[in-house]
């Protein structure tokens, strides 16, 4: 993946090669083109992952183990069959188990998303987001050195 972090002969700042550009008066993502005059605020933005859905069913998944562990333990507080296939405590032990070990893993798998985030006239949005931090950093940086040269351009000039 190429990464250009200085100006080129053809006006390039910064792009990764692939969708994100930055020219000194443009910010350009796939076909999505932002002119620099337009863009009054640029920030880093860390989105949160949503935990509750996995953690509830982490502790669903405790408290079923457990229940059907304490019955194993203490035969005859639960007297039923589930129709010849399967001992209750059997069923509530293992379906703890199994939403314990799905809990855990959907828990390790989700992670915090990165997002440039801009302000034009239009409102704020978030123009690429990102599993690496690191290379939403990076975007910020070049179109920050962008914006400084944009804005000292008249000086350059004049």
């Amino acid at each position: 993946m190429k990464k250009i972090l200085f100006m080129t002969q053809d006006g390039v700042i910064y792009t990764d090669g692939r969708e994100v550009t930055i020219t000194p008066f443009q910010f350009i993502i796939g076909r999505r083109e932002y002119l620099l005059e337009g863009i009054t605020k640029i920030r880093f933005l860390t989105i949160r992952a949503k935990r509750a859905a996995p953690i509830f069913t982490l502790l669903l998944g405790i408290v079923l183990t457990i229940l059907g562990a304490t019955y194993k333990l203490t035969p005859g507080t639960m007297n039923f069959n589930m129709g010849g296939f399967a001992p209750a405590d059997a069923i509530i032990f293992y379906t703890g188990i199994i939403l314990l070990i799905l809990g855990m893993i959907w828990l390790l798998r989700i992670h915090d998303r990165y997002s440039v985030r801009i302000t034009t006239a239009e409102g704020d949005k978030d123009a690429v987001i990102s599993d690496n931090r690191d290379y939403i950093q990076q975007i910020i940086d070049a179109l920050r050195e962008a914006m400084v040269g944009y804005q000292n351009r008249d000086n350059i000039v004049g």
